[in-house]
């Protein structure tokens, strides 16, 4: 017995029994094979709530693994376009207790602009920081955090993509002004329907930019954390 998968969804059921008389049942999207495999049902699947991954900001390393958790469960890894020192690599934006965050190398950015050539995908440009999680989501917003001390070289003109496969990237928010709360913090809502297993965060501008009195400050990406939310597909 044997089944094909498209999108996590079951599309096609072969059964051994079945292949002499003639092949298999097909089904189109969001259907599957009826119990008698006469015919096709409709796929329900339901979300889980909206929760934050990781389940816990505890990443040391970029191959993590969380366990003993009620969700979330399962190797994290991260990967970064740059880095200041082995401790401010890209898990380090997901470790609360890492009061330095990510930071990248120096003099990627001018005057808060960037000035390198990395990138996730190729008509947009900046130091960039992925994340892999255990199982994919459908992502419904984010949270970036300032470093304190180093205010001006937080995100401020940016994307976020997602994949499945770390290698085709679909563009799922672009941030391309300035925004930040009281409490040293960004945050926006993502409209999607599709489920990923890796997102990416590419910075473009950073506060600096837009600070006239800091511009100088602005040649390196830092920030203390970024929070991802989303929900996960159940059948």
């Amino acid at each position: 017995m044997y089944f094909k998968f498209k999108n996590y969804n079951i599309i096609e059921f072969y059964d051994q029994s079945r292949f002499k008389a003639g092949g298999c049942v097909t089904c189109p999207d969001g259907k599957i094979v009826n119990k008698d495999k006469t015919g096709c049902d409709t796929i329900t699947f339901s979300e889980s709530e909206e929760r934050m991954y990781p389940p816990t900001r505890t990443l040391t390393s970029a191959s993590h693994t969380i366990l003993g958790e009620s969700y979330g469960y399962g190797l994290y890894e991260t990967w970064e376009s740059t880095r200041y020192n082995t401790s401010s690599a890209g898990f380090s934006a997901f470790n609360t207790s890492d009061t330095e965050g990510y930071h990248g190398a120096l003099y990627q950015y001018n005057h808060g602009a960037y000035t390198g050539n990395n990138f996730i995908v190729s008509d947009y440009k900046g130091d960039w920081v992925k994340i892999g999680l255990p199982k994919p989501i459908k992502l419904t917003r984010y949270r970036i955090y300032e470093r304190p001390s180093n205010w001006t070289r937080a995100p401020s003109y940016f994307r976020i993509y997602g994949s499945n496969n770390n290698k085709e990237w679909t563009l799922l928010h672009d941030k391309n002004f300035f925004e930040y709360y009281s409490d040293a913090h960004t945050e926006g809502n993502v409209v999607s329907n599709e489920y990923y297993k890796y997102f990416a965060l590419v910075v473009n501008k950073l506060i600096g930019y837009d600070s006239l009195e800091s511009k100088r400050d602005a040649y390196a990406l830092n920030f203390g954390a970024w929070y991802i939310y989303g929900k996960e597909q159940s059948e």
